[in-house]
């Protein structure tokens, strides 16, 4: 009989272990799709994005400029830059919105610029505010390079001149007197590639050189070194990127011949290995991206050109909550090779 009695508590015991693992995960699951509804109103709070210039079969060169409110998400126009620009550079400085280089338009025909300009205030933009000259020039006209903002400079990444494509790492002050400094040279110039910054160093991703090509460099600011790190499982150039995390996410491109992907990758740079996300709704070659929620959930991509050369003005966001791509308002203007930054 002690025996019995001690059987069934144990079966009790398990019974009562199962109930609770079983009501602990539905609660789990009930505060997860909390969470889930929550921030489907809320990831993208108090976040714009500003769109600038590309290129479009009717205008050519851009430089018209939208912004998308990603908290109502609407798109609305801004007033334009001086210059259209193309393949440029965006960078957020001291709370300005600064562009540079690209190739331009001036009498009809297209030009590169190393010019720079701002719009003020980027943390209250408004329909009113407008574009002035921004004192500093890149150390040449460029189109399809790459920067990031550090500290008070502007680190320039490759680039195409209108001749050759540039191995440079060069440096352009923000600052009076607007100095430029070459860093070290590459041992291939690179064009139409991706850079990312994790702390003191700058990852390169992709671009083209005579053709595509998978790279992924780490040039180290401090040392003024480059290193090569594992490359990425496929030759890509004209992609967007993001920062995310210890990440570089990839998105869209295409190899040589003009078929744009609808691929995404992970590059984890502690790692230097890729995994594959879910592939955009469109292809997209020539596209821009953004992470634009607070808690760095989301990201939306935009513009580009397609397998059929349509250039786009569709939107479309991933959510790394909901693990898929889904459509958001487009743009009021189809756009390839524009810039984009979040503020």
């Amino acid at each position: 009989m002690d025996t019995v009695k001690t059987t069934l508590a144990e079966m009790n015991e398990k019974l009562d272990d199962n109930f609770k693992a079983i009501q602990d995960k539905f609660e789990s699951m009930e505060k997860q799709q909390e969470k889930l509804s929550r921030h489907k109103f809320e990831d993208t709070k108090s976040r714009v994005v500003v769109v600038a210039g590309g290129w479009n079969k009717d205008s050519r060169e851009l430089n018209s400029v939208e912004l998308f409110d990603s908290s109502k998400g609407t798109w609305s126009y801004l007033q334009p830059m001086k210059e259209c620009r193309e393949n440029a550079s965006a960078f957020v400085y001291n709370k300005q919105i600064i562009v540079s280089g690209g190739w331009t338009k001036s009498n009809g025909r297209s030009l590169q610029t190393n010019l720079m300009e701002a719009l003020q205030n980027a943390n209250q933009i408004s329909s009113l505010s407008t574009w002035n000259n921004f004192p500093a020039k890149l150390s040449g006209k460029l189109s399809g390079f790459s920067t990031v903002v550090y500290n008070d400079s502007l680190i320039v990444v490759g680039g195409f001149d209108g001749s050759f494509y540039s191995g440079n790492i060069s440096e352009v002050s923000l600052v009076h007197p607007y100095a430029i400094k070459m860093l070290t040279k590459m041992l291939q110039g690179i064009s139409m590639h991706a850079v990312e910054l994790f702390g003191d160093k700058i990852v390169i991703i992709g671009g083209h050189t005579t053709q595509s090509i998978n790279n992924v460099l780490m040039y180290d600011i401090k040392k003024n070194k480059c290193e090569e790190l594992a490359p990425l499982p496929y030759p890509v150039q004209n992609m967007a990127t993001v920062k995310w995390a210890d990440n570089v996410i990839v998105i869209g491109g295409q190899e040589n011949l003009f078929v744009p992907f609808n691929t995404v990758i992970i590059y984890n740079v502690k790692t230097q290995q890729s995994h594959w996300l879910p592939p955009m709704i469109y292809k997209r070659s020539g596209c821009t991206a953004a992470v634009v929620d607070n808690s760095h959930n989301t990201i939306i991509v935009m513009g580009g050109q397609d397998e059929k050369r349509n250039i786009l003005n569709s939107v479309e966001r991933f959510s790394f909550t909901y693990y898929t791509w889904e459509e958001l308002p487009s743009m009021h203007e189809a756009r390839r090779y524009a810039i984009s930054v979040v503020c």
